[in-house]
């Protein structure tokens, strides 16, 4: 298994294929690029796995033998399988060949009473095309410009004191995203893809609970991010479509 580390190169490479599995679809083999997913310990052999969006539990032995890779970690993997010569029923995961392995940056996700400014050295981010959510972690696929080699760091906040307000009879919360450069990067300047995993899970059980308590089976909500940074430092915001789940996917089926 090749173990590469997050590259503007890989990222982009990664966000531009498929970014859900569709495992068992098709032939008997599948190559898969850029899969997003959380290293988990598999409950019946304790060994290491990588949990994808659909829930499939994919194992590859190169996870065991690198030591560095442990449970909690997200990353993005290229896989290959060959469903002739699996037994998921009994093992419960699919054997893979994993040819790479990135690893993806966490970032907690916070409750501000701030939503959007522009702080120092503040990012304009172009588009969030893709989100997965996978073991209580939010994947974000974001695109910037900035320069080769720039190093950022990524907030996601939440604002528990701002007004639900209704839009097309959808509840609907605001998540803020923002990027900030921490250290200058190299000429040119390029327009790569990023993607970063957010720690969710307090953050959306309780916005699940209370949708819950008021009677309803989803919850809604946007990613706001500062999309045009004017001379005054004025700004114009994106956002990205509305994301609707169940209530009962984020609670858990004993809630």
């Amino acid at each position: 298994m090749k173990r590469l580390r997050m590259t503007t190169l890989t990222v982009l490479a990664s966000a531009m294929v498929l970014l859900t599995s569709c495992l068992g679809e098709g032939g008997s083999e599948t190559s898969l690029y850029g899969i997003a997913g959380v290293v988990e310990s598999q409950p019946l052999t304790y060994k290491k796995v990588v949990r994808i969006s659909d829930g499939s539990l994919i194992y590859s032995p190169g996870l065991d033998s690198d030591a560095s890779i442990q449970p909690g970690d997200c990353c993005l993997i290229d896989m290959y399988i060959d469903y002739s010569v699996q037994n998921v029923e009994q093992l419960g995961y699919y054997a893979a060949t994993i040819s790479n392995y990135v690893d993806v940056d966490k970032w907690p996700t916070s409750s501000s009473t701030d939503s959007l400014k522009v702080r120092p050295n503040e990012q304009m981010i172009y588009d969030i095309p893709s989100l997965n959510f996978i073991s209580n972690k939010l994947f974000i696929y974001s695109q910037h410009k900035e320069q080769s080699t720039q190093k950022n760091t990524y907030r996601l906040t939440y604002n528990p004191n701002e007004e639900v307000k209704e839009v097309d009879g959808y509840r609907i919360y605001n998540f803020y995203y923002s990027c900030q450069k921490v250290q200058d990067g190299k000429s040119p300047e390029i327009t790569p893809y990023h993607v970063n995993a957010f720690d969710v899970e307090y953050v959306l059980k309780q916005i699940a609970q209370k949708e819950k308590t008021l009677g309803n089976d989803k919850l809604s909500f946007k990613i706001n991010y500062i999309k045009t940074i004017n001379a005054d430092s004025s700004f114009v915001k994106g956002a990205t479509q509305r994301i609707t789940w169940d209530v009962s996917s984020i609670l858990g089926t004993s809630n």
